[in-house]
């Protein structure tokens, strides 16, 4: 025997719309943030935004970070970002114990495992322009070291798959609830 079918509320009918409104402001968030992130990705070329854009990375780096997908996990990482204009790539050490992350401008001696990857992609990837696995079969990205724990590395920073739902707009609304 079935249920008769739900009589439609004003306060369903408002909930409804309310939902809605969200999705759609964040779909056109989405949207902004993706075109922003592949014009910010661009200014990499030049020599003071290269700068400005590590500078960034330094700060970004924990605010993406997912401490659920952490775990128990006390490890060290390198992260590289190629700079355009010389052949050493700047390095930072993320530090990654007790479900939070540390970054360090510098080398990281004790780290089992490295990402490389530039301050564009990198841009682009946070963005949603672009994910992690195609970044990784280009070249574009290379994980070095322990392979197990270099692929955990995009999960703990909620990094995308593929294309789609910026990892910036995730982190600003998981740091707004807490």
């Amino acid at each position: 025997m079935s249920s008769p079918p739900e009589q439609p509320t004003i306060a369903a009918a408002r909930r409804m719309g309310a939902e809605a409104m969200r999705d759609a402001g964040r779909s056109v968030a989405e949207r902004a943030v993706r075109r922003g992130g592949a014009r910010v990705a661009r200014l990499d070329r030049l020599p003071a935004a290269h700068a400005a854009l590590l500078h960034v990375v330094e700060k970004t780096i924990p605010r993406l970070f997912d401490p659920a997908a952490a775990d128990d996990l006390d490890e060290t990482f390198e992260l590289r970002i190629r700079n355009p204009r010389r052949p050493e790539p700047d390095r930072f050490s993320l530090t990654i114990a007790r479900r939070c992350c540390v970054v360090s401008p510098g080398p990281a001696p004790s780290a089992r495992a490295g990402v490389t990857v530039g301050a564009d992609d990198l841009v682009r990837l946070v963005s949603g322009e672009v994910g992690w696995p195609e970044l990784l079969s280009s070249g574009r990205l290379e994980l070095t070291g322990d392979p197990f724990l270099g692929l955990r590395f995009p999960r703990l920073f909620a990094l995308p798959a593929e294309p789609g739902r910026p990892a910036i707009l995730d982190a600003r609304r998981s740091a707004i609830k807490s």
